[in-house]
């Protein structure tokens, strides 16, 4: 116990309390790993709805994060926990068992018709804008095309007294595994806008087109990608009326009407790209992309964003293949300079 906050010291009391035939269902301590995470997710939610806002941070659109002295400091005013609620409320509800719909309905659609842009310059400022090209494509496949959906909402009839949980200022955020438990879920049927699964895949092509200038600048996510995004899509229009007060540009000609087919532009070669190879881990958290060029570099890529991992050079005339091996930790080059190179990527 610590300032009155629990903290978990070994993970076999984390175990007990989640394993029901250890720790009863009906003793008051009991985690249904589930219903937390649920309940979490919908705070998580109702925490992103109620305090992003634009430019959160008063930050200078001109400015790049790492030309700008006073970036830290204007990034630690943020509150831990709505930094928490924008990297894991997506993790949170993959981790319910009921389809993502019923779990956060109504609160979901407000999200995406009001903060979506918010959420993504918030997402830049704490370098975890990852968190869309990874999760997203998980989630969108649970929220069906229906106007008619059913939600949930939670009635707590005896709670035992709330337990704060607490979360250090310079400490790494990482998921928060069990909460205070939930006495009864009640499914009602709620009006959804259609258009809450088309806004989502929407942000995640937004994302993915202009991932390098909204990393490096926040608020380019307003200023360069609403601004060129197609406008016959459902973010256009939803999002840049709502921008008169920022003033931003207007593209008169040359705009594409909708996303292009092409997900991703890998671009860093100097010279003609002879092979590729792609290689993902088992729980799709990570994609990766190696190629080799010309150039007598082999290059790593994060297939979700388009950025450079890393070089490996020591070719020294065109690296002409290339392959992963299975468990992704290394990479195997051939080159016209007639050798055959075997690469550690964890080193």
């Amino acid at each position: 116990m610590h300032n009155s906050c629990i903290q978990v010291f070994h993970k076999s009391v984390v175990d007990y309390l989640i394993d029901p035939n250890r720790c009863d269902s009906k003793f008051e301590f009991f985690v249904d790993v589930a219903k937390s995470n649920l309940f979490i997710a919908i705070k998580c939610l109702e925490c992103l709805n109620k305090e992003l806002h634009f430019n959160i941070c008063n930050l200078d659109h001109g400015i790049l994060h790492k030309d700008n002295p006073d970036f830290e400091y204007q990034v630690s005013k943020i509150p831990n926990h709505l930094v928490y609620a924008a990297k894991f409320w997506i993790s949170h509800a993959l981790l319910c068992d009921l389809t993502i719909l019923i779990s956060i309905g109504e609160i979901l659609n407000m999200f995406t018709a009001t903060h979506l842009l918010h959420w993504v310059e918030l997402l830049s400022i704490c370098g975890s804008l990852s968190v869309i090209q990874v999760q997203l494509p998980q989630l969108i496949p649970r929220i069906p095309n229906q106007t008619v959906m059913p939600m949930l909402i939670t009635e707590q009839k005896s709670i035992p007294k709330q337990i704060p949980i607490q979360i250090p200022k310079k400490q790494t955020l990482t998921p928060i595994q069990t909460a205070v438990p939930i006495e009864t879920i009640t499914p009602i049927q709620s009006t959804v806008p259609f258009q809450t699964a088309t806004l989502l895949k929407d942000i995640k092509q937004l994302v993915g087109e202009f991932f390098k200038p909204i990393s490096q600048s926040a608020l380019h996510v307003y200023y360069s990608a609403l601004v060129l995004c197609p406008e016959d899509t459902g973010l256009f229009k939803k999002y840049y009326p709502n921008f008169n007060s920022v003033k931003l540009s207007k593209v008169i000609t040359g705009k594409d009407q909708d996303w292009s087919s092409c997900l991703v532009t890998f671009e860093g070669h100097t010279n003609t790209v002879n092979g590729v190879a792609w290689w993902s881990s088992t729980d799709g958290e990570i994609s990766l992309i190696a190629s080799v060029s010309n150039d007598n570099s082999v290059r790593l890529w994060d297939a979700f964003t388009g950025i450079e991992i890393h070089q490996f050079l020591g070719h020294t005339e065109n690296v002409t293949s290339i392959a992963f091996s299975k468990d992704g930790t290394k990479l195997v080059s051939g080159s016209d300079d007639k050798s055959i190179k075997l690469w550690d990527m964890e080193t």
